[in-house]
């Protein structure tokens, strides 16, 4: 909806209209191809028996991908929203162009958002701990009770 308002706003007003081009696809596989590569490094760093595979793997550096990740997830899903606003746009005006082009660049930057959503849910799941098997519950146990005013919910007299 904003995307097409604001395209509708752009283009009332003279400017061009608020598609990427069509080397966001580009931009994406690249970035997508990072952001798997060290979400697998993730995935060996969490297992111990694979752990020694990967080299340069830190706990801080492993949470830093997990936020990488989900970024990137949210970006690809926005990139993919607006993508369609303008594509549905673009179809209205597919009789009166004698181009295609402006719709080929909204279709790869459509596609270029759906890459980076799928990569960033991939490497946000390889990203998860896996629970501890030895343990019962699957490596869920009891928490401690937290000091302070908000932890106590039942000593309140």
């Amino acid at each position: 909806m904003t995307g097409s308002v604001f395209n509708l706003l752009s283009i009332k007003m003279g400017g061009r209209e608020l598609s990427l081009p069509a080397l966001i696809v580009l931009v994406c596989l690249i970035v997508g191809t990072v952001a798997l590569y060290w979400g697998r490094q993730v995935a060996q760093y969490s297992r111990v028996e694979t752990r020694n595979r990967a080299t340069n793997m830190t706990p801080l550096f492993a949470a830093r991908v997990a936020v990488f990740a989900q970024a990137m997830a949210l970006t690809g899903a926005l990139m993919m929203g607006w993508q369609v606003a303008i594509l549905v746009y673009q179809l209205g005006l597919t009789g009166a162009r004698a181009t295609w082009s402006p719709l080929v660049d909204t279709l790869c930057a459509l596609a270029g958002g759906l890459i980076l959503l799928v990569c960033g849910i991939l490497v946000e799941n390889w990203c998860k701990i896996p629970p501890n098997d030895d343990e019962p519950g699957g490596g869920l146990t009891e928490a401690a009770p937290q000091p302070g005013p908000l932890g106590r919910t039942s000593d309140k007299t």
